[in-house]
């Protein structure tokens, strides 16, 4: 199952390693990694297979500073999600 989706410029699948596993893999035991993985948004949803997401979140102002923009961006093709 895919959580993030995919990139509609390039393609790339914006699902990372999961939560689960990253905090293993930094040499925490099971029970804390899965205390430390189970604070992370997703978790009620997905559970285990939570996924972190590969997607930039952008926060900017607008050229006069009037307004301030978010969006996603990819990481691979650096292009602007809508």
């Amino acid at each position: 199952m895919n959580q993030h989706g995919y990139c509609p410029h390039c393609g790339a699948d914006f699902d990372g390693e999961k939560v689960l596993d990253t905090f293993k893999n930094k040499g925490y035991t099971d029970d804390t990694a899965l205390a430390m993985a189970s604070n992370h948004a997703g978790f009620k949803e997905y559970g285990l297979d939570n996924k972190w997401d590969n997607r930039i979140y952008v926060t900017e102002y607008s050229t006069d500073y009037s307004k301030k923009l978010k969006y996603y961006k990819c990481n691979s093709c650096d292009k602007r999600l809508t």
